[in-house]
Parts: C-alpha cells; structure tokens; sequence
C-alpha cells in the first residue's frame, strides 16, 4: 500500500553510477549493482544507496529508468527542437510550443539554439506575442466571408480551453487533454467553441448576468477543469487523500480556502509532511492576479501557476511533481 512506501532518493539531487565489484566490496548478492549518491555527499559510505539486480539486462533497464526519470523531459526537448523549427519555417505552420502536451514550458528560439524561459514575466510577455502571431496567422490564412462575418460579430471571439496568455488549441473530449496541432483541426475546434460560447452568452445576457466571455470571470472558473482542483474539501479531507495516493515529495492538490471564499489552498507534500500554501488573489491595474508570494510572483489563473511552480520551486519546498487525482468513495 502507498503508506508503507519509503523514500529512498531524491533524483533531482543524486547521480546514479554502475556499481563495480559490489560482490566482493559491499557483500552484494551479484555483481550487478547501482549505486545512488547524493551530489552533497564526498567519500562518507553510509550516505549510498545501493541496490542490486539479478542479471546485466535487469542493472541495464533500471539504469534507463532511471536517465528517463532524471532527464526524460530534456532529452524529449532536445528531440522536439528540430521538428519545430521545420514547422516554423513552413508556411502554414502554427507556433508550437517546446513541451509536451501535459507541460507548458515557454521557449525561446531567436538563438542557434533554444531555451526555456525561466522569468516570468518574460515567458509572459513571450506568450502574449505567440498568441497575437497565432491570431492573425489564422485570420491571414484561413478566413472565408462566412467566417469573417461571424468573427465581426458581438460575440464572436472564440475563447480556447487554456488560459488567455498562452493560446494553444487543446482538445478535452478524451480523458486527458491534448494539443491540436492541425491547423485545419484547430480552426473547426476554434469556430465549434465559439459558437457554443455566443449562444451560452446570449441566454445568461437575457437572464441579466454576466457574459461569461469577460475576463475575470473565464480566469476564476477555468482551473475547475483540471483533474489537480478538487473543489469545496475541508483541509483534514485533502490530508487524507494525500495519504491515501503515498506521502511522495511533490505530490499536490488544489481546493478551496474555508477561511477566505476568494482564496485558494496548495495542499503539499515534501519529506512525508503534509503542508498548505494559501493562494491569495490581488488586482492590479484592474486585472485580478493569482499569488503564492504576496505579489512578487503573479498569475493571470490557476492554471499559470501550477505550471510555473512545476518547473520552478519558487517559495515552495519542493516543485510541484504529481498532481493527486481524484478517489471515488
């Protein structure tokens, strides 16, 4: 069970090593050994995690694993570079992103190579400028006169399943979410959404609401899609279902604050502790904000913000690793 699960290593601060005659030196079992070893450690033995396989093909596929875990996302990087800048270059290319599909990751490609924007504001200011070249690609490249008209219309602007600063065309009609590539599958989605949404805004216009196309309410509902938001929950059932899925570092959820109904709550854990980061909004300019930090770090949505804390540790313990999925009782 996940509570008799202990942890053994941090990757992101170890190295993993071939172990040499482990047999004879540490009293191994076979001479198939691995050695894991924290990178703050020198010559002190006891600090070593050594494990032992049966035969050299197993020692080699627990090797692999291991490089997968540690650099898997910078070795898919590196393979995805060169794809895009051939889509980049082809005339009916859309900007596509350097990342999987389930980690968005800004890039940078005015160099001989790319990079990861790390800077926030930086990586938005980046995505503002995709989304602009990502628009008027479209309207260039695809529009037709029906399509001109209902883009001209009160309520055309069709609004993507993602948030406002990085648009990029996803598809959520599976159980998890993918990136629409296709230029000609991107643009249906896009008019398809906008349709439902021009209807949905004129009957809740009629009833006297808000339009659900505004801003500041698109950026308070969109992470409810998210399979790490688990609503209305009190803090002792969110430290329960944590326990319940394993006490791994980087295992998080979302919920709503009971103390501040505009607020929301981090639920973390980090070295078998169970901690809660409070997500406060904040307006500037007009425009509510998401922070963890008191406004040194801001984010137009939820989403935004737990992509950033799972590539960067920010005020956190640890970054954000596996999001904790939902347990039906």
């Amino acid at each position: 069970e996940p509570r008799h699960l202990q942890l053994l290593a941090d990757l992101e601060e170890s190295n993993i090593f071939f172990l040499i005659a482990g047999k004879k030196q540490y009293s191994a079992p076979t001479d198939h050994g691995l050695c894991i070893k924290p990178n703050k450690v020198k010559n002190e033995a006891k600090e070593l995690r050594l494990l032992c396989a049966e035969d050299e093909q197993t020692r080699i596929c627990w090797m692999t694993a291991f490089r997968l875990l540690k650099y898997g996302m910078l070795l898919y990087q590196n393979y995805r570079i060169p794809q895009q800048r051939k889509a980049l270059l082809s005339p009916f290319a859309t900007p596509v992103r350097s990342v999987s599909e389930n980690s968005l990751v800004a890039m940078d490609f005015s160099g001989q190579t790319g990079r990861v924007i790390e800077n926030p504001a930086e990586a938005q200011s980046a995505a503002l400028e995709e989304g602009q070249a990502w628009q008027m690609l479209l309207y260039q490249n695809y529009r037709i006169p029906q399509q001109r008209k209902a883009l001209l219309s009160p309520f055309a602007t069709p609004v993507r399943s993602v948030s406002e600063n990085s648009l990029v065309a996803m598809d959520f009609s599976g159980q998890t979410g993918r990136v629409i590539e296709n230029p000609a599958e991107a643009q249906s989605a896009a008019l398809e959404e906008g349709h439902a949404w021009r209807k949905r805004s004129m009957r809740m216009n009629i009833l006297g609401s808000q339009s659900p196309l505004h801003p500041s309410t698109l950026s308070t509902v969109i992470h409810r899609t998210q399979h790490w938001f688990h609503g209305r929950i009190t803090r002792e059932e969110s430290h329960r279902i944590i326990k319940q899925q394993g006490l791994v570092d980087g295992l998080f959820l979302l919920r709503d604050s009971q103390s501040n109904p505009k607020a929301f709550v981090l639920t973390l854990c980090h070295h078998q502790k169970i901690k809660n980061f409070q997500i406060l909004p904040f307006e500037d300019e007009g425009q509510t904000f998401f922070t963890l930090d008191d406004g040194n770090t801001k984010f137009s949505d939820l989403i935004q913000l737990v992509d950033f804390y799972q590539l960067n540790k920010g005020v956190l313990p640890c970054k954000l690793k596996h999001h904790c999925i939902r347990v039906a009782l």
